[in-house]
């Protein structure tokens, strides 16, 4: 339920102010209409002002082909960045244009120590607080792809390396890279939203880039740095929000969620437990996109869910909202590299190459694998019952095993195997392998092959996501699974190493699918 965190009732004047601004910038957009009509136009011209307003330009081709003729990185800019007034002014700043420049060939010639770039390409712009991006999405899979989905990168990587060089057998004879790691995690059927987290004030944005801190942070934003309160940082987090029936202990169903954050929000403004800091966060802004909390209420509509949650005694009460955490972008703040050291120590120890870069990191941590970005996520994120969680996973290794409850956290914070003397996840991380963590991995790979043959151990990693698919979705009703390849930097929009798998999606073709 949470604690009132020293709020304070807030004042509603703020909120009033706000709309006054909102009325006046939508006055002056009429107006700016109307002068346009006035204007002596042509049909045709008329077409094409509409076709503006209405942002469907119907061109034959997307926004995207225009903007890799403007400019190379102009796609990338705008996925880190989703204003184009930025990136048109970015781009014609060539001071900008000559620090980007260096950035990149420094993210090349050093930050790319441990991975090769040719393996996994990483972003070129940084994830930055406070700017809206454009979340890394999954690609649709089937069973009799979803393996070679995962493989088919790593075998392209193993395919180039030069004969010549004997210490690529080392590599291509390596559980590791020869079955990779993949994580399953339960795909939810929620809202995804990135939580800008700065100097505790928590902003939230839309998949689609727009502000919803006004509608949700109020409910929402406590919880969080109750969650992060163990490190002084600043953070991006992404995830999925979904409404919690504290009654019936149980998700309240998918379309929801504005209902139980109004009721939630005036159940805690009647109680006085709304944090003043919580409140009207883009106020001053000029950003219309930015949803209002009117607004964000005018989207509810009556059906039986929203029946059982405002009929109640006290609505609100017994519901809100839940954030399930997933991934981390960003970390900042004056705790920032002592976080990072402490999480990622077993995955980038001291005697690796790339020590000095990752222990350093400060800001955006888009190209970490997804090993390191899962163990900074569990150092740093203290679960708060049915409001902040980690997402429900299973973890299926380079030598077959299925890890799934408490095992995923052991997993990722680096816990020793009695067995072989290092930790389970730096024996399957490429990363590792690659930087040469663990000196003695080729002997400790006979051991886990337990004379076992390739397609013996590619038959079990099979066989392990069956089980996890049978006992999520026809077990558990869930929608289906996210699996992700752990050695993966984190991409803005579509990349290649995470999956969806649904019931739908069949050899023959996949079912229309709206998310």
């Amino acid at each position: 339920d949470g604690n009132a965190e020293g709020a304070t009732a807030p004042t509603l004047g703020g909120e009033e102010n706000k709309t006054k601004k909102k009325k006046s910038v939508s006055q002056r957009q009429i107006k700016w209409v109307e002068k346009l009509i006035r204007l002596n136009m042509s049909p045709l011209e008329h077409k094409w002002i509409v076709r503006l307003l209405l942002c469907k330009m119907e061109l034959g081709f997307s926004y995207k082909v225009i903007l890799n003729h403007y400019h190379p990185g102009a796609k990338e800019l705008l996925a880190s960045n989703n204003n184009l007034q930025t990136l048109c002014t970015n781009l014609s700043d060539p001071e900008y244009l000559r620090r980007r420049d260096l950035r990149n060939r420094r993210n090349l010639n050093e930050a790319r120590a441990g991975m090769d770039a040719a393996h996994f390409p990483i972003a070129s712009e940084p994830a930055e607080l406070g700017h809206t991006i454009q979340p890394m999405l999954s690609n649709r899979t089937n069973f009799e792809a979803a393996l070679s989905d995962i493989h088919t990168r790593h075998q392209q990587y193993m395919e180039a390396l030069p004969d010549e060089d004997p210490a690529n057998e080392r590599l291509r004879s390596a559980l590791a890279l020869k079955f990779p790691t993949f994580i399953n995690e339960v795909k939810l059927d929620g809202e995804r939203m990135v939580f800008h987290v700065r100097r505790g004030v928590v902003t939230i944005q839309t998949r689609n880039a727009k502000w919803y801190s006004n509608v949700y942070s109020p409910v929402i934003a406590p919880a969080v740095r109750r969650a992060i309160c163990g490190y002084d940082v600043d953070c991006i987090l992404d995830g999925e929000i979904i409404a919690w029936d504290n009654q019936k202990k149980e998700v309240i169903p998918f379309g929801n969620n504005r209902t139980v954050a109004k009721v939630r929000r005036n159940y805690l403004h009647a109680n006085g437990q709304i944090n003043e800091m919580d409140m009207n966060l883009h106020d001053g802004e000029g950003d219309t996109n930015v949803q209002s909390v009117a607004l964000g209420d005018s989207f509810i509509r009556s059906n039986k869910d929203n029946a059982n949650i405002l009929g109640v005694e006290n609505p609100g009460a017994e519901c809100w909202l839940k954030y399930v955490i997933f991934d981390i972008l960003h970390v900042s703040g004056p705790d920032a590299s002592r976080l990072i050291r402490k999480a990622c120590a077993h995955l980038t120890p001291e005697s690796s190459p790339d020590y000095a870069r990752v222990s350093s990191l400060s800001g955006s941590i888009l190209d970490l694998t997804g090993y390191h970005r899962r163990a900074i996520l569990y150092e740093l994120i203290t679960p708060q019952p049915n409001e902040i969680e980690h997402v429900e996973c299973y973890v299926v290794t380079s030598d077959g095993q299925c890890i799934d409850g408490g095992g995923v956290k052991d997993y990722f914070t680096g816990k020793v195997e009695e067995k072989y003397g290092y930790p389970l996840v730096a024996l399957d991380s490429i990363d590792c392998l690659k930087n040469n963590v663990v000196p003695s991995l080729s002997d400790i790979d006979e051991l886990r092959r337990s004379h076992r043959k390739d397609t013996d151990i590619d038959q079990e990693r099979a066989y392990a996501m069956e089980k996890v698919y049978t006992r999520v979705v026809d077990q558990e009703c869930e929608e289906g699974l996210i699996i992700k390849d752990l050695c993966a930097p984190y991409v803005y929009e579509r990349g290649s190493s995470w999956f969806k798998l649904k019931a739908d999606y069949s050899k023959l073709g996949y079912a229309s699918d709206i998310d």
